[in-house]
């Protein structure tokens, strides 16, 4: 009886034992995926911090600049028509689109030629004249020329519009990105903007003789060139940064003077 007794206490103890022993392991179990889960959302924090930093630095950036508010600075007589003059940052720029010249296929016959909108003489009076690259530079290729502009002014650099753009808070990072750049710039200068640049999308003429985009995008002129082309910069209605680069297929751009 005693020895049954002795089994029976011994078997109930390996019961006991195996039982602490698995009790033990499933909660080193859970502790082991609680301790992955927390790792898991403790990286997920971590990087939702990083981002979030990073958005927190770029508005700092942002709201530390206070985009320039032009200002008149007297107007100018030029051909037949007087232009605005904008003082905006450290510039003066006309504040209306260069519309000088006769309406005729260009050429370099010491005279000015231009294009209105659809052939049509009134559009050159609301949205400026288009220009022939070559022809708004009087065929030079100097960065900076005064072209068709007149004296004591120049046809807009790329670094000359990149100015203006710095003065209106565009980043430096994206400054001289090429392609679609800035938060609201574009805003700033089209028509109605709070700069007072005051840009009417006044279309373009294309290689193949087309007019395109009248009301809906305009390209800008720069007297700086790569590989043979001179960089723009255009405005659409449905955008509200600044485009910068190249553009093989316009042949008729609008213009604005800058001064020296």
């Amino acid at each position: 009886m005693n020895k049954i007794k002795f089994l029976v206490t011994i078997f109930v103890g390996i019961i006991v034992i195996v039982g602490v022993f698995l009790i033990q392991k499933s909660n080193n179990k859970s502790v082991s995926k609680t301790t992955s889960k927390t790792e898991k959302i403790s990286k997920s924090t971590k990087e939702i911090e990083k981002k979030s930093e990073k958005k927190k630095s770029f508005k700092k950036e942002s709201d530390e600049c206070t985009p320039a508010i032009g200002s008149s600075a007297g107007t100018i007589k030029y051909g037949d028509k007087t232009y605005n003059i904008l003082a905006i940052g450290t510039q003066q720029w006309f504040r209306e689109n260069l519309n000088i010249g006769t309406m005729s296929n260009p050429s370099n016959d010491g005279k000015i030629q231009k294009w209105c909108y659809k052939d049509k003489e009134i559009n050159c009076k609301t949205y400026g004249a288009l220009y022939d690259k070559n022809e708004a530079m009087q065929y030079t290729d100097k960065e900076g020329v005064q072209g068709i502009c007149p004296s004591g002014w120049h046809i807009p650099s790329d670094n000359d519009w990149k100015t203006l753009e710095l003065a209106l808070c565009m980043t430096k990072d994206d400054l001289d990105e090429q392609g679609w750049r800035g938060r609201n710039q574009g805003t700033q200068v089209k028509e109605g903007g709070r700069s007072g640049f005051n840009v009417i999308l006044a279309g373009f003429r294309a290689d193949n003789g087309k007019y395109y985009y009248l009301d809906s995008m305009t390209r800008f002129l720069s007297s700086t060139q790569e590989n043979g082309y001179f960089f723009g910069r255009d405005l659409s209605l449905n955008k509200t940064g600044i485009f910068r680069g190249v553009n093989e297929s316009i042949s008729g751009y609008s213009v604005r003077c800058v001064k020296n």
